[in-house]
């Protein structure tokens, strides 16, 4: 299984030797759960762009510091590739602005909330397989889906953020607000360093404490890599 990542955000300077880029997270976090995946990134936020959807079995879209708004000349393009994938059938995850993305390509709206800004641990109630499960999952955002698209389903989400997980019924898309790929030592700096600034100190503290509890990466995993798994037929 060959899987593209298509690389949105950058991770801060000072935290990236240390930590990795968004794509080396991607990696360690399916990697146990997709042993024999062959990972291929491409920096779209660099001007790095696949052929077209069908280089790869399936794509995932990282997180990004930019909002879906925003007039940066890669994500026109990006939106486009999410739309022609789907029309393909090829298989794509979401992650953050990933998920607002997708969301905005295929027919919803994504925008600031009002809310403010998500931080930390918080809690998804995520219906799997007639269930309703809790995943306590890290989260920095912003900006959040507001209109849900058509033919997509809400499966799940927080108090924070409702329409946190979704589905599409009409292609192989899946997408969630959280991020899976982050550890809580990567969250707790990046909070510490936007501390103050873009996230007020308010926001930061609480979130910070939260931290104390495991977020369920292993959990989302597998329950993500088994999806494209079953999209891509075993």
């Amino acid at each position: 299984m060959r899987i593209g990542i298509l690389e949105a955000g950058l991770v801060h300077e000072g935290l990236v030797d240390v930590y990795g880029d968004f794509p080396a997270m991607f990696r360690r976090w399916l990697t146990p759960h997709l042993p024999a995946a062959d990972f291929r990134t491409w920096s779209v936020i660099r001007g790095e762009w696949p052929d077209g959807p069908r280089d790869c079995d399936a794509w995932v879209h990282t997180g990004s510091r930019f909002g879906v708004y925003d007039d940066e000349p890669w994500i026109a393009p990006l939106k486009d590739f999410i739309r022609a994938a789907a029309e393909a059938g090829v298989p794509q995850l979401g992650i953050c602005f990933g998920h607002q993305l997708a969301a905005e390509a295929l027919g919803g709206r994504a925008e600031k909330s009002p809310k403010g800004w998500g931080a930390g641990l918080h809690r998804y109630r995520i219906a799997l397989d007639g269930a309703e499960r809790e995943f306590p999952m890290i989260v920095s955002h912003q900006d959040q889906v507001t209109a849900v698209p058509p033919g997509a389903e809400v499966l799940g989400g927080s108090d924070h953020c409702p329409f946190g997980v979704l589905e599409y019924r009409d292609a192989p898309v899946l997408t969630a607000q959280f991020h899976p790929e982050f550890d809580r030592a990567f969250s707790a700096a990046l909070i510490r360093l936007r501390a103050g600034s873009s996230i007020p100190e308010r926001v930061a503290a609480p979130a910070l404490a939260s931290l104390a509890a495991p977020p369920a990466n292993a959990e989302a995993g597998r329950w993500m890599a088994g999806w494209l798994k079953a999209k891509l037929g075993g």
